[in-house]
């Protein structure tokens, strides 16, 4: 995400380079994160769903924790909405964690 990040203010914010060059480069890095993704998860076979919402919390933590960061007190709101959506990424995960160490436990004893 931070490769993202650094990827879009520098193009399109900044003006580093034209817009299509930006955009261009954007599909080109996520097509390789999206490959590799796929290569670490063995085309989907591999990962359960407490790596997919590691995966999710992962990229929505990133905006959520550095969001505030970057507009420069224009909306405060999110000084005290983001704290709360990062605890909710964290109780959704927990709860998937939980059910997947059942089913995996579950399917051990069977």
């Amino acid at each position: 995400m931070l490769i993202q990040f650094i990827l879009i203010y520098n193009g399109a914010d900044e003006g580093a380079y034209p817009f299509p060059v930006a955009m261009l480069l954007l599909a080109l890095f996520d097509l390789f994160v999206l490959w590799l993704v796929l290569r670490w998860n063995g085309n989907g076979a591999a990962w359960d769903d407490r790596h997919r919402m590691a995966l999710v919390n992962g990229a929505m933590s990133f905006f959520l924790i550095f969001g505030p960061l970057t507009t420069g007190g224009q909306y405060p709101v999110m000084f005290f909405s983001n704290p709360i959506f990062l605890f909710l990424l964290w109780l959704a995960y927990k709860k998937v964690k939980k059910r997947a160490e059942s089913e995996a436990a579950a399917s051990v004893t069977v």
